[in-house]
């Protein structure tokens, strides 16, 4: 096996999958991912999704702005950055409007970094920095805050779009934790898939999403790294209404072994792994969640299927 992974992220993969579970995150670190990615964004596939964010985060931005009450600095905390396809037209529009901006990417993946790197460079009056960061390790909050406090009384937009927060286990303590970063003029941009049930075509559309090629690519990255022989399973979509998730599982059909820093891991038939699990959510769950969390939302938007929404949320403890 090459060193795709730390020896800490092996550690963390073993436990997972003792509990025949393991987090899409990996995936993103794997170079498989990061050529899926580039080629995804401009997929028809899921070109709705991507489309939908930069049109949605365009609106999201002027209604920021008029709050500030015309900044001439601006910073950007791109959570699950991307290559910045979904950024792109939101950071011209500002250098446009000559606001200096100081973008902060923050991802698990190097190879994600240097390619958003390689093109946020060729815009003018834009700042780049990153950080290589698993969002669900147990002090994010100290070191969000320690990173927010860099940046002094610059406000900051927090973005946290392309479902990145539906791919989380653990939503709430994530939000909270960015919460407890925030200053007084900072807002977070949320966009995220919505779950119809209801509406049988575009629920139907949205399994065929994930039954692709594209999506498979990218569901079976971490276990083709741990070398699984995808021979010796097959992979199955459901969707978990107590949940509100798209899971993606690999289910055993053949008796095998895997070794991971010396441990010998056994799979028997009918065993599955879950590979994936991407929250959907509606409205009401969307606005209850941010009630319990002591958010308030001051914009909210779906795009024209309305298969998607983006939310602006604030504070209430300012």
């Amino acid at each position: 096996m090459n060193k795709t992974f730390s020896d800490q992220q092996l550690s963390s993969i073993i436990l997972w999958l003792e509990k025949w579970d393991i987090p899409v995150k990996y995936s993103y670190i794997t170079k498989q991912w990061s050529k899926a990615r580039s080629k995804i964004e401009k997929s028809r596939t899921i070109e709705w999704q991507s489309f939908s964010d930069a049109l949605l985060l365009k609106n999201s931005i002027e209604i920021y702005l008029q709050e500030l009450w015309g900044p001439k600095e601006l910073a950007i905390f791109d959570f699950g950055c991307g290559t910045w396809e979904t950024v792109k037209e939101t950071l011209l529009k500002l250098w446009k409007m000559w606001i200096k901006v100081k973008y902060h990417a923050f991802d698990i993946s190097q190879n994600i970094i240097n390619l958003c790197k390689n093109n946020i460079s060729n815009i003018n009056n834009c700042e780049f920095n990153y950080s290589i960061i698993d969002f669900e390790i147990s002090n994010l909050v100290d070191i969000l805050y320690n990173i927010r406090s860099k940046y002094k009384n610059i406000p900051v937009l927090w973005l946290l779009l392309w479902n990145t927060v539906g791919n989380f286990n653990s939503m709430e303590r994530i939000l909270t934790n960015i919460l407890e970063a925030f200053r007084i003029w900072d807002r977070l941009c949320i966009g995220i898939e919505r779950s119809d049930i209801n509406n049988k075509r575009r629920f139907d559309n949205m399994i065929n999403i994930y039954q692709s090629k594209a999506v498979f690519n990218i569901a079976s990255a971490t276990i083709k790294e741990l070398n699984f022989d995808l021979k010796n399973g097959r992979y199955y979509v459901n969707f978990n209404e107590r949940l509100s998730s798209i899971e993606w599982f690999f289910i055993i059909e053949k008796d095998f072994s895997i070794k991971i820093n010396n441990k010998t891991i056994n799979f028997k038939v009918w065993e599955k792994i879950r590979i994936v699990q991407s929250k959907k959510i509606d409205e009401s769950w969307f606005s209850k969640l941010f009630l319990d969390l002591d958010m308030r939302i001051a914009n909210i938007r779906t795009n024209e299927s309305n298969s998607y929404l983006q939310a602006l949320i604030s504070s209430k403890k300012y």
